[in-house]
Parts: C-alpha cells; sequence; structure tokens
C-alpha cells in the first residue's frame, strides 16, 4: 500500500528554497573566549580576591561592599560591575 503526502515546504531532503539559502551561510570564523565568571565583593581598599590574587578597581565607579562578576579567561581577568540601583 503506498501512499502520498502533500509537499510540505521542503519536499526533498537538503532541499531549500533560494532565499533560505542566502540567509542560511557558516558562521563567521571568529575565536571564541571562554571565560570562568565568578561574583566576587569589592572590599573597603577597593580590591577584588581572585584566585589568590587582589585586583584593584576603581573607587569612583564601584562603591565598596559591591559584588562584582569576575570573568577568567587563560590569558586575562575581567571584572565587570554591571548597572547601578538608584
Amino acid at each position: 500500500m503506498s501512499r502520498t503526502f502533500a509537499a510540505g515546504p521542503h519536499p526533498r531532503r537538503g532541499h531549500r528554497p533560494a532565499g533560505r539559502r542566502i540567509a542560511l551561510r557558516p558562521l563567521p570564523r571568529t575565536s571564541c573566549v571562554v571565560a570562568r565568571r565568578h561574583l566576587r565583593p569589592v572590599g573597603k581598599d577597593c580590591l577584588v580576591a581572585f584566585a589568590g590574587n587582589l585586583c584593584s578597581v576603581p573607587a569612583r565607579k564601584v562603591p565598596s561592599r559591591r559584588l562584582v562578576e569576575v570573568r577568567a579567561a587563560k590569558s586575562q581577568v575581567v571584572l565587570h560591575a554591571g548597572h547601578r540601583r538608584r
């Protein structure tokens, strides 16, 4: 017994209309930075302790006792303070 099915938007496997072929290009070859993310408090002396090191933060931009996000990659450590609550 053979069945016939209505042709959908893709009648054959692997076939895409020309308009969709343009939109489905491969991703650009850029390096993706993989980093670990940690939350650490800022001390009274504007220092953040991470992995046995002390990283300084600007006192004018980040108040003490605030949590900052530490993103640690193989070659660098980046601190993010986020938005201030008013």
